[in-house]
């Protein structure tokens, strides 16, 4: 019997660590079980954890192709917590020459001395060697791409040592003609395969069915892990074998302190921007030419999980003018839009904006809205109200989960559609800033008006100032405008554009 371990993946509430795999240490799990909690170890925030246990389920390895028979394992389906993943069936065909190489070994030690092994036997998988008395891998590697580098399913999938189980009324059926699947303990799996056997000699054909069932925690022990062999469930020698004390790895984990948190830090959370140290970067240019910004978002310094700084590929910036129209600056997934722009990471994040002919004076908002991609691999916190971005639609968490695709929850568990119509600077997605602009003719017809008036004074310096209308309305420009930049700085922008409003009644006037 070889010594176990039971581990946790150590799942990063911040990007500001990395995600710990199958680590062990006897603080995790005592005096009691820390599955699915929140954990901050060594008094830093910044470390804090979700912790899943990790759980592994032995199952009967369907039989090997022979000189005579080749076979063909079609996975028809798996379910993961309730949901299809496979969309297209995927097909493993073997022959007998096809085991070359495949062997499944493990490192040596003697029967009856495993004591001076001086790993744990949990670990002794997948040692590469020139044996095939342990059974071959084809079928082993077949599941564990399509499980984990396809699906992207948070599982492992191995051979077990002969050695790694106990056996139960001492059956000894437990060998390495069987496979073992690791999962997180709050997780369901069910997996469907065709076992297709083609007689090369008669060229017929017959076909078997299995099913592996792994359940969680929440279902009794003794049916939590089950397999069926054409719909009949497999009993005695034959049964699947659930443990949760024999990690396929694991690695020690050192804890000073730790303390049960209820929810996950937000620690340097991400935010959207378009201001530097406090102000907006909205300018114009000198010669009122163009209106000029940056997207200051910390997509590079945050440390929200699922907001790693690769997960921002796409950005739409909307800039809105004074009489309702809009020029749309987004990246090449955006299908309407005026200009493409590249995402962040290509990007210098510096923006110019070119004033049309119809453009007028007025304010102009800048918005920008960027949201990250999903991913399989995030645990989604709902109290975080995360948004993600799948296939051009943008989808938010309303019930915390891994590895739900928001496409296919079709009944909105865990995810519900998004449409950021109106409140979307509400979210931590996009930002707004605006900016007053009155160079584009306003200034220029006060100053004529000014001119004007000085002209009028120069002819008549006698003559009454309340009877020198455009001195009048200058001076009532004059104080409008004072009033439209105290509006400003106080970012009272309904004042502001009734300051608007008055300015160009003002150059009408006379």
């Amino acid at each position: 019997m070889a010594t176990g371990r039971k581990t946790y993946d150590l799942i990063s509430c911040n990007t500001l660590n990395s995600t710990l795999t199958s680590q062990f240490n006897t603080g995790l799990y005592t005096p009691s079980d820390l599955n699915d909690k929140v954990i901050e170890f060594n008094g830093h925030a910044k470390t804090t954890y979700t912790l899943k246990k990790n759980v592994q389920g032995q199952f009967k390895h369907p039989s090997d192709a022979t000189s005579t028979l080749s076979k063909r394992y079609t996975v028809t389906s798996v379910l993961f917590n309730g949901v299809e993943q496979i969309v297209t069936p995927a097909i493993l065909d073997l022959a007998v020459a096809d085991y070359v190489g495949k062997f499944t070994t493990f490192p040596l030690y003697t029967v009856g001395f495993e004591h001076e092994y001086f790993v744990e036997k949990s670990r002794a998988i997948s040692t590469v060697g020139s044996s095939g008395s342990f059974g071959y891998e084809n079928l082993t590697e077949f599941l564990r791409e399509l499980l984990v580098t396809t699906l992207k399913l948070p599982v492992r999938v191995n051979r077990n040592h002969p050695d790694l189980y106990t056996v139960d009324s001492a059956v000894t059926y437990h060998s390495l003609t069987n496979f073992v699947i690791e999962k997180f303990a709050s997780d369901n799996i069910i997996i469907s395969i065709t076992e297709t056997d083609n007689n090369l000699t008669t060229t017929t054909s017959s076909d078997t069915k299995w099913r592996y069932e792994f359940y969680d925690a929440n279902v009794t022990s003794g049916s939590r892990i089950k397999q069926y062999k054409n719909n009949t469930l497999l009993t005695g020698s034959d049964a699947a074998q659930h443990h949760e004390d024999f990690s396929l790895f694991y690695y020690a984990f050192s804890i000073v302190t730790k303390v049960e948190k209820t929810v996950c830090p937000i620690v340097e959370p991400f935010d959207s921007s378009l201001s530097s140290c406090g102000c907006p970067t909205l300018n114009v240019s000198c010669d009122c030419n163009t209106l000029e910004f940056s997207d200051t978002s910390n997509y590079v310094t945050n440390g929200l999980i699922g907001h790693d700084s690769s997960d921002f590929t796409s950005r739409t910036i909307t800039i809105t003018k004074p009489g309702g129209g809009t020029y749309v600056l987004a990246t090449s997934d955006v299908t309407t839009k005026d200009q493409t722009i590249q995402p962040h990471n290509n990007s210098n994040n510096s923006f110019a904006y070119s004033f049309a002919n119809e453009d007028e004076d007025g304010i102009y908002s800048v918005q920008v809205c960027s949201y990250p991609n999903w991913r399989s691999d995030v645990s989604y916190q709902d109290f975080l109200e995360p948004i993600v971005l799948k296939n051009g639609k943008y989808y938010k968490c309303v019930t915390s989960n891994v590895n739900s695709d928001p496409e296919l929850d079709l009944t909105g568990v865990n995810w519900v559609e998004h449409a950021c119509t109106t409140g979307c600077d509400d979210t931590r997605y996009c930002a707004t800033e605006k900016i007053v602009i009155i160079c584009i003719s306003l200034l220029k017809k006060y100053k004529a008006m000014v001119s004007k008036a000085l002209c009028e004074i120069e002819a008549n310096t006698c003559k009454n100032i309340c009877e020198n209308d455009t001195f009048m309305n200058a001076m009532k420009f004059r104080i409008t405008l004072d009033a439209l930049e105290n509006s400003v700085c106080a970012s009272d922008w309904v004042s502001a554009q009734k300051h608007m409003d008055v300015l160009k009644n003002i150059t009408c006037c006379g």
